[in-house]
């Protein structure tokens, strides 16, 4: 199979490599120059209209011209208004294009960035000799060249984001496993033509994320019961109060860097989880339970 043939078939069997480039200045420039246009348009119409107002002793608008309101033939109009018509025909045409090509942009621009990793990847296999073999070069293959990571998406990532933690084993971790030992253990994936269905080796390998996210949600599972006890309890041993409240800090810091690794929660979540954390900590320390006396008498 071709080179674009091939490549079609991987990022059909595997997403993450669905990798295009967006090229957002051009579609900036097509934006800006509709925008001029419909300037110049709306300027000249203006000025018919003007003109056409001073003629007329202004009995007659330009709203009157509009190709659903005309009446009389197309023989009996005069000069001036079938400029409008023509400004006008020309200025709606040039409105819908601004129109799709602004809605376009918006969407493109909100598609995630590439992922660092999976463009690696992808270079590599137009390099490699059971890959591309270098068949896209030229033009073509300075799409996917680095310094254009920042107008390339890869639309096949999951919506929902990655909490820090999981990122870093899925794209640090992960690779250094498969250059140490995995590449030894782990088959190389095999894909198939669009056409006749022939399935052809390539040097991709896959590993399935869902080991990942089920060691980093046990990781999850633990520490929230068990970062809440343990403090508790390391608070019930320490007796001075000025050690008491820098133990509350230190606490509500680890809580706080714990939640932002290993969850993907907002800011103003972890604002209001670690608040609350450090809450039940000062009423634990103001109950008199840190050291075991009540209203921290010492009877």
């Amino acid at each position: 199979m071709d080179a674009y043939t091939h490549l079609s078939s991987i990022q059909a069997s595997q997403p993450e490599y669905a990798i295009f480039r967006l090229y957002l200045p051009l579609q900036a420039l097509q934006l800006n120059l509709l925008q001029a246009e419909i300037a110049r348009l709306r300027q000249g119409l203006g000025a018919a209209e003007l003109e056409l107002d001073g003629k007329s002793g202004n009995t007659e608008k330009l709203f009157s011209h509009f190709p659903t309101r005309q009446t009389q033939s197309s023989s009996g109009r005069e000069p001036q208004t079938s400029l409008q018509e023509a400004l006008w025909n020309r200025l709606e045409a040039a409105l819908k294009k601004y129109s799709k090509a602004l809605l376009r942009y918006r969407a493109l621009s909100q598609l995630p960035p590439v992922d660092p990793l999976h463009h690696k990847q992808l270079r590599n296999w137009n390099s490699d000799l059971e890959g591309g073999d270098g068949s896209l070069c030229g033009a073509e293959a300075v799409v996917w060249d680095e310094e254009n990571a920042g107008d390339l998406t890869s639309i096949a990532l999951p919506s929902e984001s990655r909490d820090p933690l999981t990122y870093f084993l899925q794209t640090r971790v992960l690779p250094w496993y498969h250059n140490a030992i995995g590449y030894r253990y782990r088959p190389r994936t095999h894909v198939a033509d669009a056409f006749t269905d022939v399935r052809q080796q390539t040097p991709i390998y896959y590993y399935s994320g869902r080991p990942i996210l089920l060691a980093v949600n046990i990781c999850s599972t633990v520490l929230s019961s068990m970062i809440p006890a343990l403090c508790s309890l390391a608070l019930y041993f320490i007796q001075r109060e000025g050690a008491r409240m820098g133990a509350i800090v230190g606490f509500t810091f680890l809580f706080s860097v714990v939640i932002a690794l290993i969850t993907p929660a907002k800011k103003i979540e972890t604002f209001v989880a670690t608040a609350a954390f450090a809450a039940v900590l000062i009423v634990f320390v103001g109950n008199g339970n840190g050291n075991g006396n009540a209203g921290g008498c010492a009877c």
